[in-house]
């Protein structure tokens, strides 16, 4: 394993259930307008088809979830599983809107959701491993959820994400607490061979890990604040305090006018490995 995937960050100090649920709307919003990117291309990659059964892991606020429901109706069946009640209740109101009576929305903790009776063709996680304090146990655990012929789907973010900005974002929030442990989850996987290692530690052979990247537009400099208040680094800029926050802001807002920025990069990292056709593993 990588030493990426070793470092905890401050994960044990990271409660992403009080993050997510806090931010539930600002994250809709902000993965609607910039990284749900991810989720669509996920699940688009999986060849799924009507009747297919699929496992949605971190389901979140149902970007992915909805959007396997979509290609496996209307004898498919979709499971997703998140333990944010507020992401949750978005994901519901969306399932309604789209008739999507075949998606299953429940509130547990994936790192011990238990085998399901019947395998599925597809097993996904889109961007939550990396709240996981055991990555490879819960990767072990979706590979035995996949039935033979099946794929796992795994993405994270990529170690550009939000590039330029976070940077300056990082740097004046360390300003405003001199000491404070910066660190989003989701630099313990932040590059392709930390990815390729937690699949071998799993027993996974034969994944394919790749990144992509590409920019997402900021329509003007406030926009970064939406961004910033609808993911973890949401949790920093609450410890500090308004007034603190209220500087960090500024800060960033003035930097992206200063730097003629109008966009970010939205760097990501797919992962997936199919079951062999004949391969059973239920332990």
């Amino acid at each position: 394993m990588s030493e990426a995937a070793r470092l905890p960050t401050d994960l044990g100090a990271f409660d992403p259930r009080a993050t997510y649920d806090a931010a539930a709307a600002a994250y809709e919003d902000a993965s609607r307008a910039w990284w749900g990117v991810a989720s669509t291309r996920t699940v688009a990659r999986l060849g799924l088809a009507p009747g297919d059964r699929v496992l949605d892991l971190a389901c979140g606020t149902g970007g992915s979830a909805l959007a396997a429901a979509a290609r496996v109706a209307p004898t498919g069946r979709v499971i997703g599983i998140d333990y944010s009640e507020g992401m949750l209740a978005i994901a519901r109101d969306k399932a309604r809107a789209a008739g999507a009576d075949h998606l299953e929305l429940r509130c547990a903790d994936i790192a011990r959701t238990p085998v399901p009776e019947a395998p599925f063709d597809a097993v996904v996680c889109v961007l939550g491993l990396f709240f996981v304090d055991d990555m490879a146990g819960l990767l072990r655990s979706m590979w035995r959820m996949v039935a033979p012929g099946g794929t796992l789907a795994v993405t994270v973010l990529g170690r550009s994400f939000l590039a330029p900005v976070y940077e300056p974002w990082r740097a004046a929030v360390a300003a405003e607490r001199p000491g404070l442990a910066i660190a989003p989850p989701w630099q313990r996987t932040d590059d392709p061979p930390t990815v390729e290692g937690l699949f071998a530690e799993a027993g996974i052979a034969g994944g394919d890990v790749r990144e992509e990247s590409e920019p997402a537009p900021l329509a003007r400099p406030e926009d970064w604040w939406r961004i910033v208040m609808g993911s973890a680094l949401r949790r920093w800029i609450t410890e500090i305090g308004p007034a603190a926050a209220a500087r960090v802001r500024d800060h960033n807002l003035g930097w992206i006018r200063a730097n003629g920025v109008d966009e970010v990069e939205i760097s990501v990292i797919y992962a997936r490995a199919t079951r062999g056709p004949g391969a059973e593993d239920r332990s």
